[in-house]
């Protein structure tokens, strides 16, 4: 979701994604700020989820 919002729809969060993390909801009508802290937050999580990805991957056998 997070993504989406960022990349294709200009920051804009729609009322599915509200649905979906009702903490946003704060920016209903407004561009989600994305600050230097909460980019490098987002890109962490982005590395942490490819390398859990890889370990599972690697952990069935696939090499």
């Amino acid at each position: 979701m997070v993504r989406n919002v960022l990349l294709h729809r200009y920051g804009r969060l729609g009322p599915r994604d509200i649905e979906r993390a009702p903490h946003l909801a704060v920016n209903a009508n407004n561009a989600v700020q994305i600050t230097r802290e909460i980019l490098g937050q987002y890109s962490q999580a982005v590395n942490e989820t490819h390398i859990a990805v890889m370990h599972g991957v690697y952990a069935a056998g696939w090499k």
